[in-house]
């Protein structure tokens, strides 16, 4: 009742996509971790300042503006996207 048996070339060029979608998924979450890590690598050096007492005040003042506008960063980059089901051509 309207199911369409498929070839086999319709098979393979399906898995084909799905393949190239999974790949595409990992290629950008691998990108966003990388950039992730980048920020926060960044900001474990403000914090270390904030935790030394023989800093001066207006280091530690320094180093919270500086964690504030890598937080920002962290805050503007999109989160990890969902593997979606590749598009068929019809």
């Amino acid at each position: 009742m309207g199911h369409k048996r498929r070839t086999r070339e319709e098979l393979y060029k399906e898995a084909r996509r799905y393949v190239a979608a999974a790949r595409a998924f990992h290629t950008g979450l691998i990108a966003e971790s990388h950039r992730h890590l980048h920020v926060l690598g960044a900001l474990s050096g403000y914090v270390d300042v904030l935790r030394q007492d023989r800093r001066r005040v207006h280091e530690k003042l320094a180093s919270v503006q500086a964690c504030c506008r890598e937080l920002a960063k962290l805050r503007r980059m999109r989160p990890a996207r969902v593997l979606r089901e590749p598009q068929t051509r019809t």
